[in-house]
């Protein structure tokens, strides 16, 4: 049986690259208007840099992380969120000291052994942002509107914000014991996980997806009543901020998110079109995350959206989705018998070093634009060089436009070869003269250039002895 690619893994086609490449540069455009600033960091870091921040007991550490030991017989992971390696890499550079406060985002592919889903794979290429040095909630409706502008732009309609505020380590130790003795009636009734996540964070239990489990946790309390004074003051100032954003959300206290280093804000984007797995984009507030890298302590807050599920949701909700086209930059065909005329070396390195913008089509139609039957359609100036060559005795439509602006010599229609000349006015006298040394137009090179060298052929094509 041939090899065939790993499980929850793909391949990226020829025939869909453009849709990626297209939602790239849209989400580029816009994260650098917002004057975020991208950052690339490896796809491999320490162990501990996830296994610290994340939780000991988290589900990414105990079951989603691909670890390994290398040669030098340290622990490595692949990747499985961005949060932590940007702070990291902030850390690590100095960017305490870099102008505050520090935007940045990344899009880079993330791998996590989890069960694949509806648009989720073990490798996922995931859109993040984040906000480093700044403790107030006007960053936090920043951030997240930012991710949320994407999707609107795409034209998006279905989308729900559910926003909420899980306290900070002064106010939530209260909260989490209310919790256990809540949830302490029902051990018998929740999963093996849940019991587990009862001794060392209950917190997680309200985000667990076992029926009898949700069910349980619909009753549970809510946090609303353990915020401290700083806590409610932050959660009702990004809740203003979003309603001055226009940016519709509802509460919800069951939002938690699975990672142990979120401190206050929580918030998912959920859309409709999914299903079960309905979650598109997850983020929050992170203001100890710094301390636990061995750092000075340093707020931040971003998010992390999963590219997959975002052109998925394009499709199902039939949005046209952006795409770019590949065409290629120069296409010659040569039809019929004759093999005596080669390119010079000189026009190969040529070729190499400039792209021409236009297409070559000697099969009788101009490969620019307008598709007129001709006998030749030109590009630029060296395939007037070419031994025996025959203008078109009719007009194209497009080419004189086409060579417009191809390089400094075309600007001008003065310095196109006469021959050129002759073929836009109409002329039937547009047969081309090439001299021996090569000048289009004429026995004579443009002054100041020689007559073999590119100044003047540019790309002389000859024939074979």
């Amino acid at each position: 049986m041939p090899y065939q690619v790993p499980r929850g893994m793909r391949d990226i086609l020829p025939v869909e690259i453009g849709r990626w490449q297209a939602l790239e540069q849209r989400i580029r455009a816009l994260a650098e208007r917002f004057g975020f600033r991208e950052l690339r960091t490896p796809v491999v870091e320490h162990t501990e840099v996830f296994a610290r921040t994340s939780g000991e007991e988290s589900d990414l550490v105990q079951k989603e992380m691909y670890t390994f030991t290398d040669r030098g017989g340290r622990s490595l992971t692949v990747r499985p969120e961005g949060t932590a390696a940007v702070m990291r890499a902030y850390i690590e550079h100095g960017g305490s000291s870099w102008p505050q406060p520090v935007k940045l985002y990344y899009i880079a592919p993330m791998f996590r052994y989890d069960r694949p889903q509806l648009g989720r794979y073990r490798q996922h290429a995931q859109f993040g942002a984040e906000i480093v040095g700044v403790p107030g909630p006007e960053a936090d409706a920043e951030v997240i509107g930012l991710p949320i502008r994407l999707m609107q732009s795409l034209g998006l309609a279905q989308v729900e914000v559910r926003l909420n505020s899980i306290g900070d380590p002064v106010c939530r130790p209260r909260y989490l014991e209310a919790l256990r003795d809540y949830f302490s009636r029902y051990t018998d009734a929740l999963c093996a996980d849940c019991r587990r996540r009862l001794q060392t964070n209950p917190l997680r239990i309200l985000d667990c997806k076992e029926e009898g489990c949700h069910r349980i946790a619909r009753e549970a309390p809510t946090i609303y009543g353990y915020l401290d004074a700083a806590c409610r003051e932050h959660f009702e100032g990004v809740q203003a901020h979003f309603q001055a954003l226009n940016v519709p959300f509802v509460l919800d206290p069951f939002i938690v998110r699975g990672l142990d280093y979120y401190t206050r804000t929580a918030v998912e984007v959920y859309s409709g079109k999914l299903g079960a797995q309905n979650a598109m984009f997850g983020g929050g507030r992170y203001d100890g995350l710094a301390e636990q890298l061995d750092g000075p302590p340093t707020p931040g807050v971003g998010f992390g959206l999963g590219l997959e599920r975002l052109l998925l949701v394009l499709e199902q909700e039939g949005l046209p989705i952006p795409t770019v086209e590949a065409a290629p930059t120069v296409f010659v065909v040569a039809v019929g018998g004759r093999r005596d005329v080669k390119p010079s070396g000189w026009w190969m390195n040529y070729g190499r070093r400039r792209s021409p913008p236009t297409g070559i089509s000697s099969i009788g139609r101009c490969g620019h634009r307008c598709g007129t039957p001709t006998s030749w359609a030109p590009a630029w100036p060296s395939f007037s060089a070419m031994p025996n060559w025959q203008p078109a005795r009719r007009r194209c439509e497009c080419w004189p436009q086409a060579t417009s602006g191809v390089c400094r010599w075309l600007r001008s229609p003065r310095r196109w070869p006469r021959s050129w000349t002759a073929a836009r006015d109409g002329r039937d006298d547009a047969a081309a003269h090439i001299s021996p040394g090569g000048a289009p137009g004429g026995g004579r090179a443009p002054a100041g250039r020689r007559a073999d060298g590119p100044g003047a052929g540019r790309a002389r094509l000859h024939r074979a002895a």
